[in-house]
């Protein structure tokens, strides 16, 4: 059996280590509903398969997750592989430069899974502000025929302000 890269650090936060060759890091909140503990340990063992490094908590509120994060430098064929991940509906997504210390990423190169979209709500401006999605719009981004290009420019559409909440 394959010994697994994946370790409790000094806070009990689960963490897999930094692998040479992946670009991005996920970040995974589990809830009580939706997106389990059960649930999440799951997609931590698809990422450490795939050698994409991952940080798991517990997030604050029990409710189920409804958003996610994705940085501005993730490849679409990042999305493709993580996207169909997610055992919940996803109705929101925060903008490609949401602010870090709310779940952000400056570098580009995080994807956010079990985010809520009410969370920190009195606390961040309006430019944080998530994103109402279709579901038809989020899976039309990982399309296997979409360039980076065509990717980019997709996140970047669903990220418009005018589709604040």
């Amino acid at each position: 059996m394959a010994e697994s890269n994946i370790y409790l650090d000094n806070r009990n936060i689960k963490m897999s280590t930094i692998r040479d060759g992946s670009r991005i890091k996920v970040d995974i909140y589990w809830h009580t509903l939706g997106l389990t503990y059960p649930k999440a340990l799951t997609i931590c063992e698809e990422l450490d398969r795939l050698f994409i490094p991952f940080r798991l908590f517990q997030h604050l509120n029990p409710a189920c997750p409804d958003s996610i994060f994705i940085g501005y430098l993730v490849t679409v064929e990042e999305a493709r592989l993580l996207i169909p991940l997610i055992p919940y509906r996803i109705e929101y997504i925060f903008p490609s430069n949401y602010s870090e210390i709310h779940g952000g990423d400056r570098y580009g190169l995080t994807i956010g899974i079990g985010y809520m979209s009410n969370h920190y709500q009195c606390y961040r401006s309006w430019m944080d502000e998530p994103r109402k999605i279709k579901q038809e719009d989020l899976y039309s981004l990982i399309q296997s025929n979409w360039s980076m290009r065509k990717f980019q420019q997709g996140l970047r559409d669903i990220s418009r302000l005018d589709n604040i909440v």
